[in-house]
């Protein structure tokens, strides 16, 4: 355990390659995590937590895999990043018409930003027909509006990853 201030940072120690290995296979075998059906992809997962310092486990909570393969950072752990460094959401509207928030840092933006996403934009950016946006056009509206806005005012938040709404409509 590390102090850093009022909070306490539990260092990872490196796995051996072996047990990731292991671990990687006994967490794709029952195919509980979404995009997560090979060994492999829980490893590359792993890999990718252990080099940030965290528990290889945690990649299971952090990332989903998109159809393509690719790893995204979910939604709610950008968001919780994002609040974990200081960062402050405000929602001023969210339906399945039209989702808009403040965004702010005290550090990074303090006056804040504001970021809209409408329907109307979804039609016009041609994602509005796809079938998470016909099923949960707020939630999808809502994944849109925070991962912009986390994006402008905190991107060491997103940890340079696309959220897999972002990455499934790209």
């Amino acid at each position: 355990r590390e102090k850093m201030g009022n909070e306490v940072a539990l260092s990872v120690a490196m796995m051996p390659i072996e047990s990731l290995e292991k671990m990687a296979a006994a967490v794709a075998k029952p195919r509980m995590w979404k995009g997560i059906d090979t060994p492999e992809k829980a490893f590359s997962l792993m890999l990718l937590c252990q080099a940030e310092g965290l528990h290889p486990m945690t990649a299971m909570r952090r990332y989903d895999i998109i159809d393509n393969g690719a790893p995204t950072l979910k939604s709610e752990a950008q968001l919780a990043e994002f609040y974990k460094r200081g960062g402050v959401v405000k929602w001023i509207q969210r339906d399945d018409q039209v989702c808009e928030a403040k965004f702010s840092h005290a550090k990074h933006c303090p006056d804040g930003v504001i970021v809209k996403w409408t329907m109307d934009m979804a039609k016009k950016a041609n994602l509005a027909g796809k079938d998470n946006w016909k099923n949960y056009p707020r939630q999808m509206l809502s994944a849109r509006v925070q991962a912009e806005g986390v994006q402008i005012v905190d991107p060491g938040a997103g940890l340079g990853m696309l959220t897999p709404e972002e990455a499934i409509d790209v």
